[in-house]
């Protein structure tokens, strides 16, 4: 490539399929097939900022790509003031009974070196550690008998209610409810997609079974999408589903997913989609 290389990717566009000079398709064929395997539309390009999923950039989105480097942030703090460490420690996410139990310890712990500290200023009266150590731990036992939140089924929340002394209030049994599948009309697939992720954002992925007419199983699939947010992977799921079908050269689908927020970008034809993923939402539409 020449250092004043100035092409944009729309001239390399042409009717929606790439079009790469016959003399870079010669000498790197491996990187033309990699290429090839990316889907493009016809519509010009755009600058887009990668570190936001609607690719316009913000003011806090500007001043949290900075608040993550530890260089800046040793020659000014932006890390954060003291309300703002104070907020975080009382969302920080614990399970439920563990949460009441977290933000009772914080409000105490402040509360006893306050009083503390005015009994010694105005009163000449010293509190001994141990009987301020006590005196926390009494009332988040109090607090545990009043609290009403649930914990998770997990080892860590039982090690932490272990060292607190406090008893386990486990989950109520989850609502079994019923749920019918409908067949698709005759000569139709249906495909069911479903998606996780282990936070919001996270480790995500997403799958799809189809499914004929007659209710037999047709196809499956599975794709793991890196750390993304629950209604990216709901989407992916989707454009997964669609493309699949069409290549198969399945015309006639019926979609069903659990995501309200992805049959209204059906119905309205929307493309107010994360950057990332609006080409091939684009063909998915198309």
């Amino acid at each position: 490539m020449e250092p004043s290389f100035d092409t944009v990717i729309g001239d390399l566009v042409s009717n929606s399929e790439w079009s790469l000079p016959s003399l870079f398709v010669s000498n790197f064929l491996t990187i033309f097939d990699e290429i090839r395997k990316i889907v493009v539309c016809d519509f010009s390009d755009s600058l887009t900022w990668r570190h936001s999923s609607s690719g316009v950039v913000t003011c806090a989105d500007s001043y949290r790509s900075l608040a993550v480097s530890p260089a800046f942030c040793r020659k000014i703090r932006i890390d954060g003031s003291i309300t703002d460490l104070w907020l975080d420690a009382m969302e920080a996410n614990f399970s439920s009974q563990i949460s009441q139990l977290w933000r009772t310890a914080i409000v105490t712990v402040v509360w006893v070196i306050w009083t503390s500290r005015n009994r010694l200023l105005f009163d000449n009266e010293i509190i001994t550690m141990h009987s301020a150590i006590a005196f926390i731990w009494c009332v988040m036992g109090e607090s545990n008998l009043i609290a009403k939140g649930p914990t998770r089924n997990s080892v860590e929340d039982l090690d932490i209610l272990k060292c607190l002394h406090v008893q386990l209030k486990p989950p109520r049994a989850p609502r079994i409810v019923e749920v019918h599948w409908r067949v698709p009309p005759a000569g139709w697939l249906k495909v069911n997609t479903d998606s996780a992720a282990c936070s919001n954002p996270g480790l995500a992925g997403c799958s799809g079974v189809f499914c004929t007419s007659r209710g037999f199983f047709k196809g499956i699939f599975a794709v793991s999408i890196g750390k993304a947010y629950v209604f990216e992977a709901e989407l992916v799921a989707a454009i997964h589903a669609v493309s699949y079908a069409w290549d198969f050269g399945w015309k006639s689908l019926w979609l069903e997913s659990d995501s309200a927020y992805l049959v209204a970008l059906f119905k309205t034809c929307s493309d107010s989609v994360p950057w990332c993923w609006k080409p091939a939402w684009r063909c998915c539409l198309s």
